[in-house]
């Protein structure tokens, strides 16, 4: 498809919920970037109704019997929690991007191509 930018792939995925689901593929480092700042705010943010974001969101498969359950979402990066960076202050922006040495605008322009990779409506 293309949305007057460059082509980007992505699945969207209709859930049983009702709910949307959108899984596109972005660069390693742009990964590991959102990455890191996910594991960091997993742990310093408060949660609405005290859901662990990583550990609702994983995936329940009684079927496997070898390895773990959450090696397959170990390689996603939960995008709605990630949305909420932009709602924090920036004491705690700053905070959560300098604890790993990278700056808060780096990551903002990150979840702008992210958001920009995504934008279909």
């Amino acid at each position: 498809m293309r949305f007057g930018g460059p082509r980007h792939q992505f699945v969207l995925s209709a859930n049983l919920d009702g709910s949307l689901g959108m899984i596109t593929p972005v660069h390693e480092t742009l990964f590991r970037r959102l990455a890191l700042l996910s594991n960091r705010m997993s742990v310093g943010i408060p949660h609405p109704g005290g859901l662990h974001p990583k550990v609702f969101r994983a995936v329940d498969n009684h079927t496997r019997s070898h390895g773990s359950s959450s090696a397959s979402v170990r390689n996603v990066v939960d995008g709605s929690l990630l949305q909420s960076f932009y709602h924090l202050p920036l004491a705690s922006q700053d905070s959560f991007t300098s604890s790993y040495g990278t700056e808060t605008g780096r990551i903002l322009a990150d979840l702008d191509l992210v958001c920009r990779m995504t934008q279909i409506f």
